[in-house]
């Protein structure tokens, strides 16, 4: 029972670090994604991220707000669309007069998930892991004639590799016969030396 209580207290503690990890990436991208953006025109976010969306989501609220932009909310019913092609065509479809403007910009955020295989080398051994990289790719498009003004990309690497991403240690296939052969020199220079 108490190793059960153990594992359990592990996983959690673990979880949390990872979280603070994620948290501290996310609001690294929302600094760089607000820093990339410098309009007057009034701003509508399409943030497309995955479990990330709320995070980054409120984190470039926060430095909008703070730079004093003019920021709008899309309507409530384009938010509560699920399935992503709705959602883009909702999109595609947003009439900025609803809103009572001649012109806006729109700030697209889509997240990427690549993966880089890193290895280790040791005299006998080797070790590779394969670690996430985000991408983000950032654009910005003008209302109402859907004008792509610019595009960015961000690129951040998981810092730590969790052990659910490692890899199994492995020897080279040639390193064996070097090991038999010193342990083989060793012991012919043991043997014929007096």
């Amino acid at each position: 029972m108490r190793s059960i209580l153990l594992i359990v207290l592990i996983c959690i503690i673990s979880s949390h670090l990872l979280a603070e990890k994620s948290a501290e990436m996310i609001s690294r991208v929302g600094l760089d994604i607000a820093s990339l953006v410098n309009t007057d025109k009034p701003l509508f976010l399409d943030i497309r991220t995955g479990e990330f969306s709320p995070t980054l989501e409120r984190e470039l609220k926060t430095h909008f707000l703070k730079r004093k932009m003019d920021l709008r909310e899309m309507q409530s019913a384009i938010n509560r669309i699920e399935d992503i092609d709705s959602l883009s065509l909702a999109v595609n479809t947003l009439d900025i007069r609803n809103y009572g403007l001649t012109s806006a910009m729109l700030l697209q955020v889509d997240l990427d998930i690549t993966w880089q295989q890193t290895e280790q080398r040791k005299l006998f051994s080797y070790q590779s892991f394969r670690v996430p990289v985000y991408v983000f790719d950032i654009k910005l498009i003008s209302l109402p004639e859907y004008r792509l003004t610019a595009i960015y990309s961000s690129s951040h690497k998981a810092e730590d590799i969790p052990n659910s991403y490692s890899g199994v240690s492995r020897l080279k296939w040639f390193e064996p016969f070097f090991a038999t052969a010193a342990l083989g020199s060793l012991v012919f220079l043991l043997w014929t030396t007096e």
